[in-house]
């Protein structure tokens, strides 16, 4: 990726946290509250490092008939601090989705995502995207 190469060795390791609350606002309704934490060394002499930070929110809705009726709508937003490989300058930049879903039958969802995202290592570019479309269950 961007913020993290590809050739990354046992001699730079990364630390990654996620916390989850998690609580029942209803009888069909659970809602999910997260916070997210990677750091990691992005050079050869880990000298340069990457700090980002998440959270998210999920809120589902459990058909009551226990049929296949569920949605589930999501959002998540990260934040990273990174510093640039060819100087001592950092980077920072951010990006988001929103996630909305519905269960069609056992097998089948429908949904509708929105993301945007800003370039890490151009601060000037950045990217807004919609997508809907069906998914399998995994």
């Amino acid at each position: 990726s961007s913020s993290l190469p590809g050739d990354l060795t046992v001699d730079s390791p990364a630390v990654n946290a996620h916390l989850l609350w998690n609580t029942d606002v209803a009888r069909d309704w659970n809602f999910e509250l997260g916070g997210s934490y990677l750091w990691a060394t992005r050079s050869e002499d880990n000298s340069k490092q990457v700090n980002l930070f998440g959270v998210d929110a999920t809120l589902i809705r459990r058909d009551p008939s226990g049929r296949f009726n569920n949605q589930l709508f999501q959002a998540e937003a990260i934040y990273g601090d990174l510093d640039l490989l060819d100087s001592s300058a950092k980077s920072r930049a951010w990006g988001a989705y929103v996630l909305a879903q519905q269960q069609i039958n056992r097998d089948w969802y429908a949904g509708v995502r929105l993301d945007y995202t800003e370039n890490p290592n151009d601060d000037r570019q950045h990217a807004c995207e919609e997508g809907a479309g069906r998914a399998a269950s995994g």
